[in-house]
């Protein structure tokens, strides 16, 4: 199950919108790792996180947004969950985030951009001293949600592309 969650994780479909591929929806299965930043997390940290999500991005062929970067852009929103691997201590996450896409490098059907995104998240477990002490990681259920990713892509056809 893992190794089909990593797979698919990496595979994006995407459903053009309108014309001119402007706009997009992506789907995804997300799959992962803690890391932990002192030796006092590690068992909560043993645990895997997996997660889906959508995506819906557009981009504006015009001048004047591409005058915001001096290169093309997205921007979309993001709608996903995570399970952190633990229910009973760390629970799940439902995000929400703005994102913004700048494509850095495009030749033929492989494309480099950046991905980043901000917005805010939902935990529905958290540190609580009696009900739930072993949380150390989320003390409040909502939180602040920011990341940067580099994304190569690789485009098969107009509706379906790799990641």
């Amino acid at each position: 199950m893992r190794k089909l969650l990593l797979t698919l994780s990496f595979l994006i479909f995407q459903i053009p919108l309108f014309g001119q591929n402007t706009q997009r929806l992506n789907m995804m299965v997300n799959y992962g790792v803690i890391i932990p930043h002192s030796n006092e997390l590690r068992p909560l940290a043993q645990s895997n996180i997996s997660g889906f999500g959508v995506h819906y991005q557009f981009l504006k062929p015009e001048k004047k947004n591409w005058e915001i970067c001096n290169c093309y852009h997205y921007l979309g929103l993001q709608l996903s969950w995570h399970n952190f691997g633990n229910q009973d201590v760390l629970g799940s996450a439902l995000s929400l985030s703005a994102t913004f896409e700048p494509i850095l490098w495009k030749k033929g059907k492989t494309r480099l951009s950046l991905l980043s995104g901000i917005g805010t998240s939902y935990l529905n477990r958290v540190f609580d001293p009696n009900d739930n002490p072993d949380n150390v990681f989320f003390s409040s259920r909502l939180s602040f949600l920011g990341f940067v990713a580099p994304r190569l892509e690789y485009r098969f056809s107009e509706k379906w592309a790799l990641e």
